[in-house]
């Protein structure tokens, strides 16, 4: 990042160009041209329009207060028009050397020199109501600085991307920022499964769970597909020249072993994974990939998602715990009418029964479901896990025992620096930075 600047000493031979009692307002219209810099900045970075414009609301809303709180004469506001073009050209010069995120960086900087700024402003005035506009206004520029480093330290995670070895192209993984991504990788099967993914699933599940950065575990598809559960073209293949598919030879208990072996590497691993998992489904979710699916803690689809148990259209009874998995979520007789007819959801009808969390557009599909999946992994890391650890008690245990094993996770989680950071910025207004400690 570039070296920051000393704002206050650039500005202020402009600000004394103007008399004491028009600085009110000079200072409100570096506000306003704050405001239209993170306006140009939303224009520039998309998926963080929302807090940027956010940013630029409270620019606003710092410049009508300190306007209503400190009216000035004609002449008064003449001085301030004639010295702030000079003023918002030096800010602009300073900004442009430097990238969208070096800029934002100084930016944030700039917003607690201007928190300073009004706290020294406040020093001098006696009206209660005074101080407590211009302590609202240091708490809002405070905001602003905090949610732009926030958005900072997410870019620089993205950054740091690395991928892990599964041993082979079946299965994809890698380290994004702050998220583990799995991927399905055989698009001219629509991902169907393989024996060799769940060796992947095997290697690399045991590496995300240990790794700090590592805070939500995504697992998705490539080629436009989730997952289109056991590969049906195979076992027909298999049928039609009377040959054993690779690793299904030997006896019905041998493949029992085997079918068991591979659930537990995947649909148990996922389901007790200790960190948050998401399923993010850019198109087919059936049979055994659906079951996949529904062992993640959460699901995002795309609207050109369909779910479907699809075991029936096989001639199968089912697998990778779909059964246990679909009962939790939508309850017994829901889940027996899914398995016994088979329809095929589109994903708003999946989400409006519960099997899908949320449904995001088919444009930009992927780097929306990222994102959402970055705002939990913004969390508390250790409480999001026990919460977890609690949540998958509750589906086998008794209320005594729960509330028995929920009271050490409490103490727990409130024992770390995540919690004292937590309180510390919703006394100060602002948004927590975890760190997992």
């Amino acid at each position: 990042m570039p070296e920051v600047p000393q704002f206050g000493a650039l500005l202020r031979s402009h600000i004394t160009s103007v008399p004491d009692a028009a600085r009110p307002a000079f200072l409100a219209g570096l506000e306003r041209s704050a405001a239209a810099r993170y306006r140009a900045w939303a224009d520039a970075a998309p998926a963080h329009a929302d807090a940027l414009l956010g940013c630029a609301e409270r620019e606003d809303e710092i410049a009508t207060l300190v306007a209503d709180l400190f009216p000035i004469s004609p002449a008064d506001q003449a001085a301030v028009d004639a010295a702030l073009p000079a003023a918002v050209a030096l800010y602009y010069e300073v900004f442009a050397p430097y990238d969208v995120e070096q800029q934002l960086f100084l930016q944030s900087e700039a917003e607690l020199q201007g928190a300073q700024a009004w706290v020294q402003m406040s020093e001098s005035v006696t009206d209660p109501a005074a101080r407590d506009t211009l302590a609202r206004c240091t708490a809002l520029e405070q905001e602003s600085s905090h949610v732009v480093k926030d958005l900072l330290a997410n870019w620089q995670a993205r950054a740091m991307t690395r991928t892990i070895d599964t041993g082979t192209d079946d299965l994809l993984a890698e380290v994004d920022g702050h998220l583990g991504i799995i991927t399905f990788n055989r698009p001219d099967r629509r991902n169907a499964l393989s024996d060799p993914m769940y060796a992947g699933f095997e290697r690399a599940l045991p590496v995300m769970a240990v790794d700090p950065d590592v805070r939500v575990l995504v697992v998705t598809g490539a080629g436009g597909a989730f997952c289109a559960g056991g590969d049906v073209k195979g076992m027909n293949e298999a049928h039609r020249t009377g040959t054993q598919r690779p690793g299904r030879s030997g006896g019905i208990e041998d493949q029992v072993v085997r079918l068991r072996r591979s659930q537990r590497a995947v649909s148990l691993a996922l389901h007790e994974f200790p960190k948050p998992v998401v399923a993010v489904l850019p198109g087919a979710a059936a049979g055994a990939g659906l079951s996949i699916a529904l062992a993640a803690d959460l699901r995002v689809a795309a609207e050109r998602a369909v779910i479907v148990t699809a075991f029936k259209n096989v001639g199968a009874s089912g697998d990778f715990g779909g059964s246990w998995f679909l009962t939790n979520l939508v309850g017994t007789a829901k889940a027996k009418e899914l398995y016994l007819t088979s329809p095929r959801l589109t994903a708003r009808e999946a989400m409006a029964i519960g099997m899908v969390n949320t449904v995001l557009a088919d444009d930009d599909f992927e780097e929306q479901a990222l994102d959402w999946c970055r705002r939990i992994a913004a969390g508390p890391p250790i409480a999001m896990r026990l919460m977890k650890e609690n949540l998958n008690r509750a589906l086998v245990t008794d209320l005594a025992t729960a509330l028995d094993a929920e009271a050490p996770n409490m103490i727990r989680s409130m024992s770390t620096a995540d919690h004292r950071e937590a309180a510390a910025a919703f006394v100060e207004k602002r948004s927590p930075v975890f760190t997992g400690e």
